[in-house]
């Protein structure tokens, strides 16, 4: 198949990003694909990459500017399947949906954050009102066939906020075995704790996370 897939970044780095990296050096196994995205990082030789330049900040110039260049792209050439994550290509033929905007807004609303303050807030609140603006469009358009998400949740939001009404698919996110291998896993753990004297049959809980910027 043709596919064009059309993504922010795609790179090792962050949740979404790195699943655009391992999906299209995958597909691109055995399919013709082209990337469309700002920034790339060790993409296969084999997927056709074309970097859109966008502004780097602030993120609605960037969005905005990236669905604009982006169709003109797209639209030169004809697909069998036009691939983008979210809301970042209204007009694609297949979402992965790894998250819902709508639903995290409607959430800030009923628990709001007191880590950030007004001028931050209300940044955030544009980018997210642009951000669900985007998915909407992109549940509603026409071009739509399918829609894969990373979780039943997800999918019940889509369709819940956003009336998404394509065929839905739910596929949770993969593991690499071959990088994270449980082996290699309980190898690491024993050697972190006796780097840090914990006891090897303790019971130790790790949270890692970033509170303010994910609200």
């Amino acid at each position: 198949m043709k596919i064009a897939f059309v993504v922010h970044d795609a790179r090792p780095g962050g949740g979404q990003d790195r699943y655009a990296l391992e999906l299209v050096n995958r597909l691109a196994s055995s399919h013709d694909v082209t990337l469309y995205t700002c920034n790339a990082q060790d993409i296969s030789p084999a997927v056709n990459v074309q970097v859109v330049r966008t502004p780097e900040r602030p993120w609605l110039l960037r969005h905005l500017a990236f669905v604009r260049l982006v169709r003109r792209l797209v639209e030169r050439r004809s697909w069998d399947v036009v691939h983008t994550i979210g809301g970042a290509f209204p007009g694609a033929s297949v979402i992965t949906a790894q998250f819902c905007h709508a639903a995290w807004r409607a959430a800030q609303r009923q628990w709001p954050t007191q880590l950030v303050g007004r001028t931050e807030r209300l940044y955030r609140n544009l980018n997210g009102a642009v951000a669900e603006r985007s998915e909407r469009r992109a549940a509603r358009h026409e071009h739509l066939r399918a829609l894969i998400a990373v979780s039943r949740r997800t999918a019940e939001e889509w369709k819940t906020f956003y009336g998404a009404t394509a065929s839905s698919t739910v596929v949770p996110n993969g593991v690499d075995l071959a990088r994270f291998s449980p082996a290699e896993r309980l190898e690491g753990r024993r050697e972190l704790r006796r780097r840090l004297e914990i006891p090897l049959e303790s019971t130790v809980l790790l949270l890692i996370g970033a509170l303010a910027r994910k609200g």
